[in-house]
């Protein structure tokens, strides 16, 4: 009886934690003080710095049973986790995913290996989903928690299968370009420097190309790492590199062509524009 009613007690402080969370992160409490008196309510020291993850799961099966009940099985394992490794930190849900907001004073090594082990829980408890992380540049005033959260889900936009933990630092000049109000003008920019390789990205063939392009540049030119990461012959790949050039009219030896072309991959997949994901 005890621990059922402990049970109920452990979840409505964690549902009002998430609310608390949402409101910051909305806006809704603009207060500084309203929210540093709330944080002490909940023995949360929010005058110190801190940190937003964002965590996105996604099926690797074709037909998901049930994404509601997976929804709730993924908070609740989150929640564990934290209970587990006893950590008071604000934990909200988003659609396939959901938000931390955590403290620094809480980590015993770097965010990136706090993520890791937050996903390999997660992995481990769902070995049929698979879970990616996006990472804000370090806060030190609250009131600026929902800028924060715009740099975890612009890092989140750019994980990949391989790079499935990216903090927003990492980014590096693309990131902070997205995060003025030069949206449009970028997205223009990119698809102009992508030229015919973008006429139809939706098309299955030109996103194979656009993905090939993209894998290529990220493994720095190396065809062997780019055929192991498509799944795809040298051969393979070298007919595909070679479209790709026609279409682009560029030549992809010279390393300031690369450099653009992979800027404007980078800015169209943040803006949500381009997904070359499968």
């Amino acid at each position: 009886m005890g621990s059922s009613h402990e049970k109920n007690c452990f979840e409505a402080t964690e549902r009002m934690k998430g609310y608390f969370l949402d409101n910051i992160l909305s806006g809704k409490i603009t207060s500084k003080k309203d929210i540093l008196q709330r944080g002490n309510f909940i023995n949360l020291d929010l005058t110190q710095s801190y940190y937003i993850i964002f965590i996105s799961y996604q099926s690797m099966e074709e037909k998901l049973s049930n994404e509601l009940v997976f929804h709730e099985a993924f908070m609740e394992t989150i929640a564990e986790f934290l209970k587990r490794n006893k950590l008071n930190v604000l934990f909200s849900q988003r659609t396939n995913g959901g938000v931390l907001l955590v403290p620094t004073s809480i980590l015993t090594k770097t965010i990136e290996f706090f993520s890791r082990e937050v996903l390999q829980f997660l992995s481990r408890m769902h070995p049929l989903y698979r879970f990616r992380t996006g990472i804000s540049m370090a806060g030190t005033s609250i009131e600026q928690a929902c800028k924060h959260y715009d740099e975890a889900k612009t890092a989140l936009h750019m994980t990949t299968e391989r790079n499935d933990i990216l903090s927003f630092e990492s980014l590096g000049v693309v990131g902070m370009l997205i995060n003025q109000n030069n949206e449009e003008a970028v997205k223009q920019m990119s698809r102009y420097t992508l030229g015919k390789l973008y006429d139809n990205p939706t098309c299955s063939k030109n996103k194979e190309l656009l993905r090939t392009l993209y894998v290529y540049l990220e493994n720095g030119g190396n065809l062997e790492q780019t055929s192991d990461e498509l799944c795809l012959s040298v051969s393979g790949l070298r007919y595909r590199l070679q479209k790709i050039k026609s279409l682009l009219g560029q030549d992809l030896s010279h390393p300031y062509v690369n450099y653009q072309l992979f800027l404007s991959l980078q800015a169209l997949i943040i803006t949500g524009e381009l997904s070359i994901m499968d």
